[in-house]
């Protein structure tokens, strides 16, 4: 689990927790000086935070590999760390992959190729941004087809 994880269910069950302690127990018509409505409301407040923390990263706003590599402008042009790469992403995403003749192809949900990691020992700048686009997108760029 995730930082952002822990700290959501950390919340949530600080906020059930202040929010339970905070009610009383009057009985009849007797007044408590315990029930506080300031507590209430930040026990809800903490409740809603946690939720928000741990909903966000199970609804696919966590970012894949490839992206946190895309935004961090690092540069990988070895092939064998590419297709590493490559089957991270696909096993994050489901995306299925295949030797082709021209190299290790990825193909997404659907079946139709991504991308082709070529067989070379290492790739150059440009087709490199290509796959990382790729993969970190999903979107395929492919031209010719394939079978």
């Amino acid at each position: 689990m995730n930082f952002k994880k822990c700290t959501g269910i950390f919340l949530f069950l600080l906020g059930a927790f202040l929010l339970i302690s905070s009610q009383s127990g009057m009985t009849g018509n007797t007044i408590s000086t315990r029930a506080s409505a300031l507590s209430s409301v930040f026990g809800l407040v903490l409740i809603a935070v946690g939720l928000g923390l741990m909903i966000s990263e199970e609804g696919g706003l966590e970012k894949n590999l490839a992206q946190e590599i895309k935004e961090s402008g690092r540069i990988i042009l070895e092939t064998r760390k590419l297709k590493r790469i490559a089957k991270r992403v696909a096993k994050e995403k489901g995306y299925s992959f295949r030797q082709v003749k021209e190299g290790y192809q990825i193909l997404g949900c659907d079946g139709k190729p991504l991308v082709v990691i070529p067989n070379h020992k290492t790739v150059s700048t440009g087709v490199y941004y290509n796959i990382i686009d790729v993969l970190a997108t999903g979107k395929k760029t492919f031209r010719r087809k394939y079978s």
